[in-house]
C-alpha cells in the first residue's frame, strides 16, 4: 500500500467537453472566457488534491502545475525538492512518483519529487475518469453558472477543493469512508488542517516563471523570456505563492463566504459537525438554540391545528425563510434549512395512486401528509406499476418537483433544503394496507411482504435521487433537519414499525432493507421514539448509520434523562437529542454533567443574547 505522497497523480481536464458537462456550462465557459483546462494533482494514497487552471495547453503547463503543487506544500510545512529539467514523458495523464525524504513517513514533514514521468495504466485512467465525473456532477454542473467573473470562479473552486479534501467521504481502498484530510491525519500528519484549503490558481501569467525557477536552461525552449534580477528570482516566485496561498489559507473559512447567508459562521459550524459525525469525537458537545419564533406564531394564527388542504408552496417557503432569518444572529451549531414536511410521508403513497391527507401542526411549524390505505387486499399489489420518475403526468411527481424548485427559488443561497424521511420496508406496507394487516402478513404472507419491501426500495431510491438531482449539496454535504449537516448524499431512515416488535423481528425484517438503501447513498440518520429504545443496541450497528436521534414521547422518560445509559448501548455512535429545555440543559452544562458526543436541541431559550452566551460555554466544553 502506498504511503501518503509517494504517488501523486496529475492530469488535465478539458472543461469545454460537452459530453461531460453539457451544452449550457461549456457555453458559459466560452462566452465568459473562463479557464479552459483544469490541472489536478491528487495524492494517490489520501486523495488530497489541488487544482490549477490555464487557458492554453502545452508542456510548460505540466511542469508549472507540478512545481506549483510542490511549492505550495513547501509553504504549508513540507520542504520540496524541485524536479530536474523535464525530459521525455507525456504531458497528459502523467504519474509523478515522489519518495519521502529522510524516511519521515510518520511525521509527514518532508517531501521530494524526482521528476520522473510515466504514462497512466488502465487503473490510473479509471481514477482520472472518476475524478472528472465527480468534478462535473458535484461542482461544475450545479455551481458553474454562478461564476460571473474569474474571481468568483476561483472562489467557487476553492470551496470545492475544501469540500473535496476536508469534508467529502471517500470509499476507495484504505479510505474507510473518511475525508482525505482525516486519512492523512491517521497516517500521522499533525500539521495545519488548512492544507485542505489549497487554493486554485491561474497559471497562465506565471507558468514560464515557474519553469525557469526549476530549470533556467529550459528558457531556451521558450519563444521569449525576460531574465530576472539575480537577487530576486526565487523570492519573487515565493512571493507569488505567499500572496496566493496565505490570504486563502489563514482564516480562509472565516474570510470565504459560506454558501448559506443565514449561517454567518458556517465553516466553523461544519468543522464542529465533522468532529462529531465523521471523527466520532466523544469529548465535545454541540447544540442548537431555539428562541421564541414570531414566524411560527404567525403560522399558528393563519393555520389552526387539524386537517387542511395542500398549502401554497410559496407560502411554506416564505415561512421557512422568515423562521430561519430569525436565527441569523445566533451563533450555535445549526445549519439553516427548510423541510419539505408536505412530502414527509404522503408523497410515496401519492406517487402510486394513494389518497393523501394533510395535517397542520403549528407547534412544530409543519403541514405534514399521510395516505389512506391504498389496497383493500394484498392480492391487489400486482396492480401497482413501478414508479416512473419521468412521468410528469403524475400529479404527485409534479407537485414534488415544483415544491423543490419553489424552495430553491426562495432559499436562493440563504438557507438549505433538508432531506426528508424515507418510507420503505414495512413503513410502505403500512401505507398499502395499514399497520395491523402488515404485521399479520409478516406471519401469514411473508413472501408478499418481501415483494413489498423490494418495491418500496425501488420507489424510495428513485424519489431520493430526484431530490439530490434538484437540490445541490452544501459544501459537499446534505442539510438535515435532524443532524443539521452530514457529508455526502445522506438520507433519513425510519424504523418505526419495529418499535412495537421484538429485536428479533428487526433483525429478520428490518436490518437488511435499511442497510441496503443506506448503501445506495452515503449513509443515513435514524430516529428512535420512546417506545423503540429497546432497539438501540441493534440499530447502532446498522452499516451506513451516521447518527441516531432520540425522540421524546408521552409516557416515556425524556431522552435527556437516559443519555448515560444510551451512550453505553450505542458506543461511539453520534447521538442527537430532539429536545431539552434551556434551564435543564444550562444546569447540566454548568455542573459539567453533559454526555459527550451528543448534539442537543435546546428549547425555550429566552432570547438571542442568552443563546450566544450559552454557546460560548458549549464550545469550550470538554468531557
Amino acid at each position: 500500500m502506498e504511503a501518503p505522497f509517494r504517488l501523486i497523480q496529475m492530469d488535465v481536464q478539458d472543461l469545454h467537453a460537452k459530453e461531460r458537462l453539457g451544452t449550457q456550462p461549456t457555453t458559459h465557459l466560452r462566452r465568459h472566457h473562463r479557464p479552459r483546462y483544469q490541472w489536478t494533482a491528487c495524492a494517490g494514497r489520501t486523495r488530497l488534491r489541488c487544482l490549477a487552471f490555464r487557458q492554453h495547453l502545452n508542456r510548460t503547463g505540466v511542469w508549472s502545475s507540478c512545481s506549483w503543487c510542490c511549492g505550495g506544500c513547501g509553504l504549508l510545512g513540507w520542504r520540496p525538492c524541485w524536479p530536474s529539467r523535464p525530459t521525455g514523458g507525456r504531458s497528459l495523464g502523467a504519474t509523478v512518483r515522489s519518495p519521502w525524504r529522510d524516511g519521515a513517513v510518520a511525521s509527514c514533514n518532508s517531501w521530494a519529487v524526482n521528476g520522473s514521468v510515466t504514462p497512466w495504466g488502465v487503473r490510473g485512467n479509471g481514477r482520472v475518469e472518476r475524478r472528472h465525473r465527480t468534478d462535473g456532477e458535484a461542482f461544475y454542473c450545479p455551481y458553474l453558472l454562478q461564476a460571473q467573473n474569474v474571481r468568483q470562479f476561483l472562489a467557487l473552486s476553492a470551496r470545492w477543493v475544501y469540500g473535496y479534501n476536508g469534508l467529502r467521504l471517500h470509499t476507495g481502498v484504505g479510505m474507510e469512508n473518511r475525508p482525505s484530510l482525516a486519512v492523512l491525519q491517521r497516517w500521522g500528519y499533525r500539521g495545519d488542517e488548512e492544507i485542505a484549503l489549497f487554493p486554485p490558481v491561474l497559471l497562465d501569467g506565471i507558468a514560464a516563471d515557474r519553469l525557469l525557477i526549476c530549470d533556467p536552461e529550459a528558457g531556451n525552449e521558450l519563444l521569449a523570456h525576460y531574465k530576472q534580477r539575480e537577487n530576486c528570482s526565487v523570492p519573487r516566485c515565493e512571493s507569488i505563492l505567499q500572496r496566493a496561498i496565505i490570504p486563502a489559507s489563514k482564516g480562509a473559512r472565516a474570510a470565504m463566504a459560506f454558501p448559506l447567508r443565514y449561517c454567518t459562521d458556517g465553516y466553523t459550524v461544519l468543522e464542529r459537525l465533522k468532529r462529531l459525525y465523521v471523527e466520532h469525537d466523544m469529548s465535545i458537545v454541540l447544540a442548537a438554540m431555539e428562541i421564541p419564533s414570531a414566524a411560527r406564531q404567525e403560522m399558528a394564527r393563519r393555520h389552526p391545528p387539524g386537517f387542511c388542504d395542500y398549502p401554497d408552496p410559496y407560502e411554506r417557503a416564505l415561512y421557512w425563510d422568515a423562521r430561519l432569518r430569525e436565527k441569523v444572529g445566533i451563533h450555535d451549531d445549526s445549519i439553516p434549512c427548510g423541510y419539505l414536511s408536505e412530502m414527509d410521508q404522503g408523497l410515496y403513497g401519492g406517487l402510486v395512486g394513494g389518497t393523501a391527507r394533510f395535517l397542520c401542526d403549528p407547534e412544530m411549524g409543519w403541514i405534514s401528509s399521510m395516505v389512506e390505505p391504498i389496497l383493500q387486499d394484498w392480492d391487489e399489489f400486482d396492480r401497482l406499476k413501478p414508479f416512473d420518475p419521468n412521468d410528469m403526468t403524475n400529479e404527485w411527481l409534479r407537485r414534488y418537483v415544483h415544491q423543490i424548485e419553489v424552495f430553491k427559488q426562495v432559499a436562493d443561497g440563504k438557507w438549505g433544503i433538508s432531506h426528508f424521511i424515507l418510507i420503505d420496508g414495512l413503513n410502505f406496507g403500512f401505507e398499502l394496507r395499514g399497520a395491523t394487516e402488515t404485521y399479520i402478513a409478516l406471519i401469514e404472507r411473508p413472501e408478499m411482504i418481501r415483494r413489498v419491501i423490494d418495491y418500496a426500495f425501488d420507489l424510495n431510491v428513485k424519489v431520493q435521487n430526484i431530490f439530490f438531482e434538484h437540490v445541490p449539496l452544501v459544501e459537499g454535504g446534505t442539510c438535515s433537519n435532524f443532524a443539521q449537516w452530514l457529508p455526502g448524499r445522506v438520507v433519513s431512515e425510519s424504523v418505526d414499525p419495529f418499535h412495537m416488535t421484538s429485536v428479533d423481528y428487526f433483525e429478520t425484517w428490518g436490518r437488511e432493507p435499511v442497510e441496503r438503501i443506506l448503501g445506495v447513498f452515503d449513509g443515513g440518520v435514524i430516529h428512535i421514539h420512546g417506545n423503540g429504545r429497546h432497539l438501540l443496541p441493534a440499530v447502532a450497528t446498522v452499516k451506513g448509520l451516521r447518527a441516531l436521534l432520540l425522540a421524546d414521547d408521552r409516557g416515556y422518560p425524556l431522552a435527556f434523562d437516559i443519555l448515560p445509559e444510551a451512550r453505553k448501548q450505542v458506543g461511539d455512535m453520534p447521538l442527537i437529542i430532539a429536545g431539552v429545555t434551556y434551564p435543564r440543559f444550562f444546569e447540566a452544562l454548568k455542573a459539567h454533567k453533559l454526555v459527550g458526543g451528543v448534539f442537543y436541541n435546546v428549547t425555550d431559550v429566552p432570547d438571542a443574547d442568552t443563546a450566544n452566551r450559552c454557546m460560548e460555554l458549549v464550545r469550550a466544553y470538554q468531557v
